[in-house]
């Protein structure tokens, strides 16, 4: 349907000008990439499930109007089974939008109208957004637009999300929809349906003729005959008495009309498919070839999981191979020539001492070293998000649902698991899309055990210390551990606390595609400008009292600075666990339990040594800003040898091209490999953050927060000192 009325023409009879658009479809038809495509704003994109259990939104202007544009969970149903089809039922039934915009992928289009069908008969104003017109297209698919438009009464607009083509069309289609004298057609059922229909339509509007005025009353008589208890719970919950009298005959004549739910359904199945039966032309070879092939080797239980594994570890050293360049640039940059030259000015402007130490070693040292591994997390970022847009970390989450099974877990919790490897707040609600409360808490219960993003630099300050030559392998082995004790507990908890049965996981596999730059550099920076945002936060406060900590009294030796003397009281708890000799990486453990971003930043304060630096005469400011650019350009030139030496057989091959820093060498002094290992998997299994701690606390209360605290920190006290002792044993020292 071709749409041509400009914005400024079309005058919908609305007493203001904002206008609430609600975007619904089936999982992973782009309607997110839809909403950024049309205003610009950075949500998150992705198509594995679970990303939109909350229902998130954008504002933008279009003509005379402000727009918020919502984008509801992806369901198949309105018929509230799942927390995704209960949210959207919940928002369309009791705070209706101005219009909805239905997505559909145009591939999958017989099952997208079923959902069409349910709107329909809510009589709000809705357009239909034919999504992927592009593979639509490239697979041969052919559709007449026009009589699918005409049949169902509304306007529908073929769209590209990721390449907004079509998107100024459903703009202009949907204002034009809220101006519209005639509504989009209810969908027909067969004539007798038709007639209990409108039967139940009349007794509820008899019912509730002194209460509010009643929306979707069709879509709400179809419950009625159908007999959907959660609907009639809600709706009693939203009228009260008044419709006591309707749901008590109806639950006198459900034995009558035993088969009603099954006549709608069918009637309705009937319908659609006769429907795309005249509208669409499909293909007379099988597209489905391709995905077949890959699938029958990425979902096996005996190849896919190797693959997977393979496909982590490259995650891992490309991320490590390609970063290190930057992040010894970074480093220098903020430890050498910014932390020099503003120690330079305060000395010139005769500030006192003490506040150079603070803004030199706590602000300028502290954030230096937090943002010098923000390189290692926007690839690892990069990575990630290319397996999701891909199409393949669903096909990573089908298959782990066969393993996890096993282990007491539900397949939908991989998605939360997932989550938590780039931050476990968002992964806590994020664990919404499980249904069952009890699978909600084993999983959130062994999140932190997921490492996120904030631990990552623990590892690589430490690999890059002592385990240069197999940075990856051990990274991925801690990875590994994680992900080892998670399962531990997941199967002891369903064994013991929750005894349960877990539900059938029910999927569906977005079909391969190829990444788009947009898609992957929004993604990659909404990640990355909350890392840094939290971490900025966090610190700028954080770091000024770790300074006053570690400084106070001012002038006295680092030893009896009051953490020093905190440090030293509780290091030999330590001990077992093999760093409690030393009261510096104890010392670190308070600042990571508030961010686990501060535990290096800890370290290069506590830890921290003066080298010897050239004077303010041998130095210049001119020849350090063309020091600063030529090693940016070495940077660049070493990131691009390490991403060829990848592609090479080599690839398993690293070579550390990192110097060793004052901190490096007090490290070395302070740790052997064993036990800086042991201090890895400490902060491993440790409770992320504050953070976490709301979130948990919102979601669940405090009692099960403080199951939680225990249960982590009891099992990183354990399986550190485990890893510790054995290693001894075995001679590792």
């Amino acid at each position: 349907m071709t749409v041509s009325t400009s914005p400024s023409s079309i005058q919908p009879d609305r007493q203001t000008r904002e206008l609430v658009i609600a975007f619904a479809g089936n999982p992973n038809v782009g309607k997110t990439a839809l909403i950024n495509a049309l205003s610009g704003s950075r949500l998150k994109v992705g198509n594995w499930p679970g990303v939109t259990v909350e229902k998130k939104e954008a504002t933008m202007s279009y003509g005379d109007y402000q727009l918020r544009l919502i984008d509801l969970p992806g369901t198949y149903s309105l018929t509230p089974y799942t927390l995704e089809e209960r949210v959207c039922r919940d928002f369309l039934l009791t705070t209706p939008p101005d219009l909805i915009i239905n997505v559909i992928d145009a591939s999958n289009l017989e099952k997208g109208l079923h959902l069409t069908a349910q709107l329909l008969e809510m009589e709000i104003p809705l357009v239909m957004a034919l999504n992927m017109w592009d593979e639509f297209q490239e697979k041969g698919f052919r559709l007449d637009t026009d009589k699918l438009s005409e049949q169902l009464g509304l306007a529908v607009v073929p769209t590209i999300g990721p390449t907004q083509w079509g998107t100024d069309a459903l703009l202009k289609a949907a204002l034009t929809a809220l101006n519209a004298e005639k509504p989009a057609k209810p969908f027909l059922y067969s004539p007798e349906l038709e007639q209990e229909i409108e039967k139940k339509a009349l007794e509820l509007a008899s019912l509730l003729a002194l209460k509010q005025p009643l929306k979707a009353n069709r879509w709400l008589s179809l419950q009625f005959l159908e007999q959907e208890p959660q609907t009639l719970e809600k709706l009693q919950e939203l009228y009260g008495e008044s419709l006591l009298p309707l749901i008590q005959k109806a639950e006198q004549d459900s034995a009558a009309l035993e088969e009603l739910p099954q006549r709608i359904s069918q009637s309705r199945n009937q319908s659609i498919a006769r429907l795309v039966g005249q509208i669409l032309q499909e293909p007379a070879q099988n597209i489905h070839d391709r995905t077949d092939q890959l699938d029958r080797v990425l979902l096996n239980e005996w190849t896919g999981i190797p693959v997977f594994l393979g496909v982590l570890y490259l995650v891992f050293k490309m991320t490590f191979d390609i970063s290190t360049p930057l992040v010894d640039f970074v480093d220098g940059f903020f430890n050498g020539f910014l932390a020099y030259w503003a120690e330079h000015l305060l000395l010139s402007l005769h500030f006192p001492h003490f506040l150079i130490s603070l803004l030199k070693e706590g602000v300028i040292g502290g954030v230096g070293l937090v943002l010098s591994f923000v390189p290692i997390l926007v690839f690892l970022y990069l990575f990630l998000a290319i397996l999701e847009e891909s199409g393949y970390m669903a096909r990573a989450a089908f298959l782990m649902d066969r393993f996890m099974f096993r282990f007491g877990l539900h397949g939908k919790a991989f998605v939360p698991l997932l989550v938590g490897f780039g931050c476990n707040v968002p992964a806590v609600y994020a664990s919404r899309a499980l249904e069952n409360q009890t699978d909600r808490k084993i999983t959130v219960a062994i999140l932190s055990f997921m490492s996120c993003g904030a631990k990552l630099p623990i590892y690589a300050l430490f690999t890059s210390v002592f385990f240069e030559q197999y940075q990856a392998l051990v990274i991925l082995l801690l990875y590994l551990t994680g992900i080892g004790v998670a399962i531990f507990w997941a199967l002891v908890l369903r064994k013991t606390k929750f005894k349960s049965e877990i539900p059938v996981f029910l999927m569906e596999l977005p079909p391969y595609r190829v990444p788009t730059f947009k898609m992957l550099g929004a993604s990659i920076w909404i990640k990355t400008r909350a890392f840094i945002q939290q971490a900025g936060t966090v610190i700028a406060v954080a770091m000024i009292l770790l300074w006053c900590l570690v400084n106070l009294p001012y002038g006295a030796p680092t030893s009896e600075t009051v953490l020093a003397r905190s440090a030293q009281s509780i290091a030999p708890l330590f001990k077992p666990l093999g760093f409690g000799d030393h009261w510096e990486p104890v010392a670190s453990i308070l600042p990571g339990f508030m961010a686990k971003e501060m535990v290096v930043g800890t370290l290069g304060v506590v830890m921290s040594v003066q080298s010897a630096e050239a004077t303010a005469a041998d130095r210049s400011l001119q020849q350090d800003i063309i020091e600063q650019l030529n090693a940016f350009g070495k940077a660049g030139k070493a990131i691009l040898n390490n991403l060829i030496g990848n592609l090479l057989p080599n690839t398993f091959v690293m070579e550390n091209t990192q110097k060793d820093s004052p901190l490096t060498l007090r490290i070395r002094e302070k740790f052997t490999p064993l036990s800086a290992f042991s201090y890895m998997v400490f902060n491993l299994l440790l409770l992320s953050c504050i953070s976490v701690v709301g979130a948990v606390t919102h979601e669940f209360g405090h009692a099960y927060l403080g199951f939680i605290l225990f249960l982590t920190s009891g099992t990183a006290y354990t399986v550190a000192a485990l890893v510790y002792n054995l290693g001894r044993l075995l001679g590792l020292t």
